[in-house]
């Protein structure tokens, strides 16, 4: 017999981008029952600032019962998950606190900003029996899982060196009021990095162990933060890493170039537009078809997790502690 829905709070709502676009996948998805919202002390101002719009817009837009507090939410709603989309330095202690009262907890990345956070999230869930996950990762890209597979399945030996780029365009064309401007949240060597770093982690099957680098701003004049980062490595296996993000280019999506060399093989990958394109109608195109749709892919394989004890999230706890100790090394490697 199918899962009944899960009942599902979105708690936050000041994340750019992910507030509007995770409350919409919720909406559209059969599985979930939408279970109200709550600021969880977010300010009106950093919510139109991040989402848009007032908190008030924001819940007749998608329909949902608007709370300012969480345990007003808890009481109201009895959500038995939640996704957490607000700022990296308010998230832990919020998610923590679902968790410890047996919520299941998805977040926004970079979910945590700091290592203590993270712990301290993970020792709650683990004390309440939660299922906690963090995404959007790259783990689902379309060419990094095709190259995942084949290392994954041992067909290049050990890996033993990567490379891994990610470009996302640059800062001056995001809201202005959002927090990915703030300095205090870490800038791109967190919520940028979370996707290498995740990588260099996820492909070895280890987690870093040391970075040095450089970061400079060489383009995007205007942003406070640096806009490309390199640094070099190794896991604790052994494996040199070189980790990319470009944050000062103009292409029209993100993207990402890996290469892994093995004991005995390499794998490369790339869905940068020069990979394959056409044009037609005055118009250029991928010439390869899209991929899945991440969001909803990542939300459904939390929620199938939280429906069956034992099954592990395609991204847990676990890779949320090394990821965001990760992202603490490459900025503190790079001065970012």
């Amino acid at each position: 017999m199918p899962a009944a829905p899960m009942r599902v709070a979105l708690v936050g709502l000041d994340s750019f981008y992910f507030a509007q676009t995770l409350a919409a996948r919720l909406r559209s998805m059969p599985e979930v029952v939408p279970a109200g919202c709550c600021t969880a002390g977010a300010s009106d101002a950093d919510i139109a600032a991040n989402c848009g719009e007032t908190p008030e817009a924001f819940a007749s837009r998608h329909g949902l019962a608007l709370h300012r507090d969480l345990d007003a939410l808890l009481a109201a709603e009895s959500p038995r998950a939640a996704v957490v989309a607000t700022r990296p330095s308010r998230a832990g202690p919020i998610a923590a606190a679902l968790a410890a009262r047996g919520v299941h907890v998805y977040l926004v990345k970079p979910a945590v900003l700091e290592p203590a956070d993270a712990a301290a999230l993970r020792a709650a869930a683990l004390g309440a029996g939660a299922c906690v996950a963090a995404g959007l990762t790259a783990r689902l890209q379309p060419c990094v899982a095709a190259a995942a597979r084949r290392v994954h399945a041992g067909e290049i030996g050990r890996p033993v060196a990567l490379r891994i780029a990610h470009q996302h365009g640059h800062l001056s064309s995001w809201a202005p009021g959002c927090w990915y401007r703030d300095p205090a949240e870490g800038g791109p060597a967190v919520f940028l990095g979370w996707y290498v770093v995740d990588l260099a982690r996820w492909l070895t099957g280890s987690p870093l162990e040391e970075l040095r680098g450089a970061a400079a701003r060489l383009v995007d004049l205007g942003s406070p933060f640096p806009d490309f980062y390199k640094a070099v490595g190794r896991t604790a296996s052994g494996a040199l890493v070189a980790l990319e993000l470009h944050f000062g280019v103009r292409y029209p999506w993100p993207s990402f170039e890996i290469e892994v060399i093995g004991e005995t093989g390499a794998v490369t990958a790339s869905d940068q537009a020069w990979a394959g394109r056409f044009s037609a109608a005055g118009a250029m195109h991928p010439l390869a078809p899209p991929g899945p749709d991440l969001e909803t892919a990542e939300l459904r394989d939390w929620l199938a997790a939280c429906a069956e004890p034992g099954r592990r999230p395609l991204f847990g706890v676990d890779d949320l502690v090394a990821t965001v100790r990760g992202c603490r090394m490459l900025r503190e490697a790079t001065g970012g």
